[in-house]
């Protein structure tokens, strides 16, 4: 699916979702509390830095203080500054949840014998953790950049000083298809030691001396 940085997925945002999903596809399965967890977390940072901004926190501790989400419902203050109450991520779970479900991102996976319900990220939902949220280009955008690329494939190419050269150059994802909207420019570059007189090895060293006259 799109995604950017103004996309929501049940009423998240772009970058809680991918992270949530980037996250969720390194288990064999996963239960709703880590989608809690991620609401929690995102939280978490949103009220750092409203204490910040307010003055009520030195920024200089924010880092520190992120960190310590971990126990931070069991905590009333931070750097003696009253917290704010944590919100109960009940329904926000829930239909962040549906959402993933009903956008294929998803799937159940069973109950287990507790009754928590098993859910495993689909191949969809693997490839949509794995997405940047950079903005959108058009295909001028992109064909603007990969001649970019190509001109500096050439430039390699001619600059004897380098120690490989580009063979082959491929380019694949979004820009094959017919859309005007690609997320970025998929490129695949093949390259090749060039022949060099003596030990490959120290040429990184002895081509630059000799230029050099040393």
């Amino acid at each position: 699916m799109k995604l950017d940085r103004n996309t929501r997925i049940g009423g998240q945002p772009a970058k809680l979702v991918r992270d949530l999903l980037a996250d969720a596809t390194n288990s064999n399965g996963f239960y709703p509390d880590l989608v809690d967890e991620h609401l929690f977390r995102a939280w978490w940072r949103a009220a750092i830095d409203e204490l910040i901004e307010t003055d009520q926190l030195d920024g200089s501790n924010r880092g520190h203080a992120l960190r310590l989400w971990t126990t931070a419902r069991k905590r009333d203050k931070i750097y003696g500054v009253r917290l704010p109450k944590v919100p109960d991520f009940a329904d926000e779970t829930r239909g962040l949840i549906e959402a993933l479900l009903a956008q294929k991102l998803i799937c159940e996976e069973g109950r287990e014998s507790d009754g928590r319900m098993v859910y495993r990220v689909t191949d969809e939902g693997h490839a949509t953790g794995m997405k940047s949220l950079v903005p959108r280009m058009d295909r001028a955008a992109a064909e603007s950049l990969l001649k970019e690329v190509l001109s500096r494939v050439e430039s390699i190419n001619r600059d004897s000083e380098l120690l490989h050269y580009v063979t082959e150059v491929r380019v694949f994802g979004s820009y094959l298809t017919d859309s005007d909207s690609l997320g970025d420019l998929d490129v695949a570059i093949r390259m090749e030691r060039r022949a060099v007189a003596g030990d490959w090895v120290k040429a990184p060293r002895l081509s630059p001396a000799r230029a050099a006259g040393r």
